[in-house]
């Protein structure tokens, strides 16, 4: 009968881990509030202090107030001991985000451009992500690495695009990145790293259904805080779920794909008009406009009904619309679900997203952070604590 001891050494690494991860989570704390909280010794603690401050990971403040003994010295999480960077390319479009190991946007650029992915394109792109790094508050050694957001399926390790009808990009390799950027550089799908930033800063969700309400749609399955992509990596393309077999031709060549009702382009397409013009009359009362939301927050419901069918879990939308959506627009989309849902449920919750636009940018080089984390001896289950506490 085998019997699985755990040795000192497993011992050291545990308590570090738990260490690491409490003063990721305070933020601000103390050696003997930690030695409390923790029950390890002074020596242990003192010990394990040592490693994050030769990783430049913690750096000393002040003091604390006295409780009657002598002061206690105060330890500060640094959070701009590393930080990472997210790019997301759409057709016409470049946005670069920094993050640091907090997730908190350090800074961020977007700009037009017109991508063709040939050689003076890729180079310029290049020259851009360069001089962002270079202009950063964390010195370009301390840069973890840059994760390029792109609307195609992307290969399991990261470095090439296996499928994509919305821009020219099949062919493309990691190696086009690299050539030009002076960081390591990878490749993730863009609803995938939209999924990862809403979840971060929903750390209590373990599966959920992200939904991005971009210029074109995307969705993302996540069972246990990770995306669910299936054999062949194409499922959680909620976009091309067929809404209606007669219904406008989708960009993959079939028609009535919830692509051609519920993007943000079908809806301006339905409107005649642009979105802030459109968000601008419907909250003025236009009963023109007020008939085409109605009509696509329906096929959005109908949408979500059917994959509530196969996996009940809570909805999360973000993407370009959210921030036009109302508590009244949510409450509305809500109760049109639960009308068609055979099954009523009290706890059924669609959960406005926190990170907009932004998400794909800022959910690549988020996955850079976790990645760091975890390399480093922290857990993130317990780091996950600290967003936590920022929602309450």
């Amino acid at each position: 009968m085998s019997t699985n001891k755990i040795t000192s050494s497993d011992l050291k690494a545990i308590n570090c881990r738990a260490l690491f991860s409490e003063v990721y989570v305070q933020g601000e704390t103390s050696k003997q509030a930690l030695a409390s909280l923790l029950h390890q010794s002074m020596p242990t603690v003192s010990q394990n202090l040592q490693k994050m401050t030769d990783a430049d990971l913690i750096v000393n403040g002040g003091l604390f107030e006295s409780t009657g003994g002598r002061k206690a010295q105060i330890i500060q999480f640094n959070q701009r001991a590393r930080a990472a960077v997210g790019m997301e390319l759409l057709k016409d479009q470049v946005r670069i985000v920094a993050v640091d190991l907090y997730g908190s946007v350090l800074q961020e650029v977007c700009y037009p451009c017109l991508l063709t992915f040939d050689q003076q394109c890729m180079s310029q792109l290049g020259d851009s992500v360069n001089r962002f790094i270079e202009s950063l508050p964390v010195p370009t050694k301390d840069i973890l690495g840059v994760k390029i957001a792109l609307q195609g399926l992307i290969s399991p390790n990261g470095t090439a695009v296996t499928y994509s009808k919305i821009y020219p990009c099949g062919d493309l390799v990691i190696e086009m990145f690299q050539r030009y950027i002076h960081c390591p550089c990878s490749l993730i799908h863009d609803t995938e790293a939209s999924a990862f930033a809403e979840l971060w800063f929903y750390p209590e969700l373990q599966d959920a259904v992200i939904l991005m309400l971009n210029r074109y749609f995307g969705g993302a399955l996540t069972l246990n805080r990770k995306v669910y992509q299936g054999r062949e990596f194409f499922s959680g393309t909620l976009e091309h779920i067929c809404m209606d077999p007669n219904g406008p031709e989708c960009y993959c060549g079939r028609r009535g794909c919830l692509e051609t009702f519920c993007s943000a382009y079908a809806l301006e397409r339905q409107a005649g008009r642009t979105l802030p013009r459109f968000f601008r009359d419907l909250r003025a009362g236009d009963p023109q406009c007020q008939e085409v939301w109605h009509q696509y927050l329906s096929y959005l419901a109908r949408a979500i009904d059917s994959i509530r069918m196969l996996i009940d879990c809570d909805f999360i939308f973000g993407g370009y619309l959210q921030p036009y959506f109302t508590q009244q627009d949510l409450r509305l989309l809500e109760q049109m679900v639960q009308e068609r849902c055979a099954f009523h449920s009290e706890t059924f919750h669609i959960r406005q997203g926190r990170c907009g636009p932004q998400a794909p940018a800022v959910g690549a080089a988020l996955l850079l952070i976790e990645q760091f984390l975890s390399q480093s001896g922290f857990d993130p289950d317990h780091c996950r604590q600290r967003f936590a506490r920022k929602a309450e």
